[in-house]
């Protein structure tokens, strides 16, 4: 199960990683959050769910306007994956 998950990059990344040292901040995890918009599919051998939210509070929104569906830090088409068994969407932020 994935939650949260911005399995097709992060905008939230690309902004943090535009500010001065914020490449640093996102340490190891920068290569994968920075390749935005690339198309991903679930090929497991399991079924695979995947949760997100759309209650836009969170530090995400400090980096800037989030104009649509969002969990305050990932943007909901960031957790779209194909192949995934179930994605459920939930009224909560990213940090709930």
């Amino acid at each position: 199960m994935l939650t949260g998950s911005p399995v097709r990059g992060s905008r939230s990344a690309e902004r943090l990683a535009s500010l001065p040292f914020g490449r640093s901040l996102l340490g190891l995890s920068a290569s994968d959050l920075l390749s935005a918009h690339r198309e991903r599919c679930w090929l497991g051998g399991r079924d695979l769910g995947v949760i997100a939210g759309d209650l836009g509070v969170g530090l995400g929104r400090l980096l800037g306007r989030m104009p649509a569906p969002n969990d305050g830090t990932v943007w909901l088409d960031e957790t779209d994956l194909p192949g995934a068994a179930e994605q459920l969407r939930v009224h909560v932020s990213h940090t709930a």
